[in-house]
């Protein structure tokens, strides 16, 4: 869900707001997500209380909607997931927001680029990042062990 739901976290980090494009018909990822969501609750038995041992079978595009709405504790596990994975893809965009800038900049200009590019990028950045908290550990000194109270 995390992945599917990447886009839009981006679109609210970069430009402050998910495009309204991010949701809404079947084909888009809120969509998807909302689907792998109910079915981790319905079919894989990953729900809480009475539902976490139940198998419900799978659900169709067309039962997604009406299953929803017709329970509002449903409704709202599904929301938790959502709202979960939505919230860790933000914070996995801005704690790598140098790597993602350079990706997106690279993707602009050239339109594609290769998974062998975007794992050097963010490989360079993860690199950068830490001989950066190295080196503020080091100006900082050693650090003091604090005693319990006694």
């Amino acid at each position: 869900m995390i992945i599917l739901l990447a886009e839009r976290a981006a679109e609210e980090v970069v430009l402050g707001c998910p495009s309204t494009l991010s949701g809404g018909a079947e084909e888009s990822d809120l969509y998807k997500a909302t689907s792998v969501a109910l079915a981790a609750l319905m079919s894989q038995g990953m729900g809480r209380g009475e539902r976490s041992m139940l198998w419900t079978g799978g659900i169709e595009a067309r039962q997604i909607a009406s299953a929803l709405s017709a329970d509002g504790n449903l409704q709202s596990e599904v929301n938790e997931m959502l709202e979960t994975a939505y919230t860790r893809a933000k914070q996995a965009i801005s704690c790598n927001r140098k790597a993602f800038d350079r990706i997106f900049k690279l993707l602009t200009q050239n339109e594609i680029i290769s998974g062998d590019e975007v794992d050097a990028i963010v490989a360079r950045w993860r690199r950068k990042s830490r001989m950066k908290t190295a080196a503020q550990n080091q100006a900082n000194g050693p650090r003091r062990a604090i005693k319990p109270f006694q």
